[in-house]
């Protein structure tokens, strides 16, 4: 995915008003009803001194230093500004030595006329933004008439579709603000078609709209094509992406990252409100610098000529650490912030390996349209780490490894609760019991280390006889764990303990015969939670 390899080599992403720069003013050729233009300011003081946008990035970067991308838009339509003009404002952004890619964002009215500029300006990389592909709801969505629909979608498409024939990369962006799933097989056919990505946003919240009715539709989107194709759960930072994989298609639903942001973010009294997942981005205008896409009244005004308040501008927008935080002071502060914040059910399968968690946490989440969660999350996933704590003698180590994952795994697993229901092979009671089994004792660490973890609403612990269990494992071909795997005794005492597991939420179920029987117990477990 192009936006994942270049946040793993990029260290900030500038949005830049290429309106704002070339015109001097909003510009767009549409009247979107959900358009926050972009959180850019659309007042400026007059005689406000002006920088040019690559001007404002390189002051950006005397505080800020690293690789970064930029991003085309601000104010309104980029390529309704005239070629010349558009040329003018970019050209030297390309030249910027640290810069590692260009690429814009458009509604795409223009970009097939646009193509032979782009391609000048090295920019091969364009988001482009469409609610709907059908044009009778494309006039009810955007209130415009039917014959002016028409000749949006097919000029829109017809761009997209020239863009891909001169190899240029095209992303999709469809904010999702009405029932979308009668209409999702246009952009099946289109991701096909066009070998582009489809990429669904949650209507962002701003001051002037009351986005929860729209917001539904976009949770109810991402359960219905988990029943229709399980997705993976792609992170690597701090941004997470569910991606579904249709028959040649490739959707992906960007859910608001409330429990991955920097601490300032956390004691923003806009946090409640912020659902845009902007800690690498930096809005850049010709009068200013926006730290926090959220709070635009936050603004450096080049006038100010003092890089001191820069920087703590550049504090309080969540981009630079103001203080060293404990973790436990960090985690209490977004607790607090969302402890009112509705989610979805969460639930959990353990078991010993070979109980078949992997198969059916699979079923189960398709069935019931949750994502599908597993640990340790991605970025512990480390083969090499993990061989070198089998050695003996390191199985505190171990434990400490895999427990550290389990507070990663907490941060992700919550903010996916945010839009849909989660079933996580594996959670903490594994890690406790393996290692547990592995030392012959508890180990004794303060118990806010384990407290702190989410609690499942439901855990469904699988049963298995050892014969059945054994023959499972056979089939593996994995370099660690091998411990278990492979000592009869360990994995005896392991099975005891899951047996053995009775508390408040956990129920046992039986998963030694007919796989199907197994599923529609674990299905019936869940239901009888009830909603949400």
């Amino acid at each position: 995915m192009k936006e994942q390899k270049a946040a793993l080599t990029a260290d900030w992403d500038y949005r830049v008003d290429v309106v704002a720069a070339a015109a001097g003013k909003f510009l767009c050729n549409y009247n979107c009803p959900f358009c926050h233009k972009d959180y850019f300011a659309q007042s400026v003081p007059p005689q406000t001194t002006r920088l040019s946008l690559a001007e404002g990035v390189s002051l950006c970067g005397q505080i800020l230093p690293g690789k970064f991308t930029i991003h085309l838009g601000g104010s309104g339509e980029p390529l309704a500004v005239k070629p010349h003009a558009f040329a003018e404002a970019v050209s030297p952004l390309t030249e910027l030595s640290d810069c590692l890619s260009v690429s814009l964002t458009t509604n795409g009215y223009f970009l097939r006329d646009r193509l032979d500029d782009l391609l000048g300006l090295g920019i091969q990389d364009v988001n482009v933004s469409i609610p709907c592909l059908e044009p009778d709801q494309y006039a009810r969505i955007m209130k415009v008439p039917p014959e002016r629909a028409r000749d949006i979608v097919a000029r829109t498409l017809d761009g997209i579709t020239k863009a891909r024939e001169r190899e240029i990369e095209v992303d999709v962006n469809v904010c999702v603000s009405y029932d979308l799933l009668p209409h999702i097989e246009a952009f099946l056919e289109l991701s096909r078609r066009c070998n582009v990505r489809i990429k669904f946003f949650p209507i962002i919240a701003a001051p002037h709209l009351n986005v929860a009715a729209e917001n539904r539709f976009f949770n109810d989107l991402v359960a219905a094509l988990t029943r229709r194709a399980l997705p993976r759960i792609e992170g690597g930072g701090r941004y997470l992406t569910v991606v579904w994989s249709i028959g040649g298609a490739v959707l992906c639903a960007k859910p608001g990252d409330v429990y991955l942001r920097p601490y300032e973010c956390y004691e923003c009294n806009a946090f409640l409100r912020c659902e845009e997942s902007c800690w690498r981005s930096v809005r850049v205008s010709p009068w200013y610098i926006q730290p926090c896409g959220i709070r635009p009244e936050r603004l450096y005004w080049y006038a100010e000529n003092n890089l001191a308040n820069l920087r703590q501008l550049l504090v309080e927008g969540g981009k630079l650490p103001g203080r060293i935080h404990q973790y436990d002071e960090l985690r209490s502060s977004a607790l607090q912030q969302l402890q009112h914040a509705r989610r979805f059910r969460f639930v959990v399968l353990e078991g010993p390996d070979g109980s078949g968690k992997s198969e059916l946490s699979k079923r189960l989440a398709q069935r019931l349209g949750y994502l599908r969660y597993r640990t340790p999350p991605e970025v512990f996933q480390n083969n090499d780490i993990k061989r070198a704590l089998e050695q003996t003698g390191l199985e505190v180590a171990r434990y400490l490894f895999y427990l550290s994952a389990m507070h990663y795994a907490d941060l992700e697993v919550r903010s996916l609760l945010g839009c849909a229901g989660v079933i996580s092979d594996r959670w903490l009671l594994s890690t406790r019991l393996y290692h547990q089994a592995l030392l012959r004792r508890e180990i004794g660490l303060p118990g806010e280390y384990h407290d702190q973890i989410l609690k499942p609403d439901l855990t469904i612990v699988l049963d298995v006889d050892e014969p059945q269990q054994a023959e499972r494992l056979q089939k593996r071909t994995r370099e660690f764990d091998k411990k278990w795997e492979e000592q009869a005794d360990l994995r005896a005492a392991i099975n005891h303990m899951y047996r053995e597991s009775t508390s408040s939420g956990v129920v046992h179920v039986d998963n030694n015969g007919n796989l199907e029987e197994t599923l529609d117990k674990c299905f019936a477990s869940v239901k009888q939670l009830g909603q949400p």
